[in-house]
């Protein structure tokens, strides 16, 4: 999905189309370590997908990303 919405910059930064794409990521609970860098190697492609893009996305994408990964 990631892929497909990258193609159109516009599409990708959408609101819903953000949401759809953080949603199983912000979902899954880790177990597993293996499944843990999964998640975050996932993560990381859609934050370099968004490229020039991140900065207003960043509340949305980044800040859950560095939760996720770092805790709270």
């Amino acid at each position: 999905l990631i892929d497909n919405f990258a193609l159109n910059p516009d599409i990708l930064c959408s609101a819903k189309r953000m949401k759809l794409l953080l949603q199983p990521l912000l979902s899954i609970q880790v177990r597993t370590e293996a499944l843990l860098l999964t998640k975050v190697e996932v993560w990381w492609y859609l934050v370099v997908q968004l490229g020039p893009n991140l900065s207003s996305n960043f509340d949305q994408v980044s800040a859950p990303l560095l939760l996720s990964t770092i805790g709270s």
